[in-house]
């Protein structure tokens, strides 16, 4: 009864650790805006990453620069040309991330994964709407990317607390079990004499 105990015990303590481990993931956010490359660098438990030091790759590896952060995690690159780029943080103890953006050619065309339509009205209006329909499209990119992400790491914690219930009750179950078989053992005072 005590191994089950102490076995219970340490799984408990494990699954401790590994929740606050998995609890505080390094998140890396770059998207264009305007002529720059804009971002910010968090923890998933909502501490900021400021003062923090991000290398800008490019397709092959190769370091092409290197922006800083600020109190607020955020940060800001201008590029030299289009293509593109990776942002990569190592905030140390393991925590490690990055985020790739393809930045817009001349013209200000850019890829991204949502789709937006502009109405075919002309003027200065539809410039305007057409304009903010691409920073929309932009930021609800990086929003799904987000959510994704967040679903991904709670459907995980999820079954981590499934299995560490489950384990509990098969220990309250086991505790139960090994009470009452104790207790319907008879109990022997001393030496059998009927012989």
């Amino acid at each position: 009864m005590a191994r089950v105990f102490l076995r219970l015990s340490v799984l408990l303590v494990a699954l401790t650790f590994s929740w606050e481990a998995m609890a505080h993931n390094l998140i890396l956010e770059a998207y264009p805006f305007g002529g720059e490359i804009a971002g910010e660098a968090f923890f998933s438990d909502g501490v900021l990453v400021g003062e923090a030091t991000i290398e800008v790759l490019d397709l092959d590896g190769r370091v092409l620069s290197e922006v800083i952060t600020d109190q607020s995690g955020s940060f800001s690159y201008t590029p030299d040309g289009s293509g593109t780029l990776s942002f990569r943080l190592d905030a140390g103890a393991g925590h490690v991330a990055e985020a790739s953006v393809e930045v817009p050619d001349a013209a200000g065309t850019m890829t991204t994964n949502v789709e937006t339509t502009v109405s075919a009205a002309t003027g200065p209006d539809s410039d305007m709407a057409a304009a903010l329909d691409g920073l929309v499209a932009r930021e609800i990119s990086g929003l799904q990317a987000q959510i994704e992400d967040y679903q991904a790491r709670n459907d995980f914690l999820n079954v981590v607390a499934a299995i560490g219930i489950l384990a509990g009750v098969i220990g309250f179950g086991l505790f139960g079990l090994g009470y009452r078989i104790a207790g319907a053992a008879p109990r022997h005072r001393g030496r059998d004499t009927d012989r």
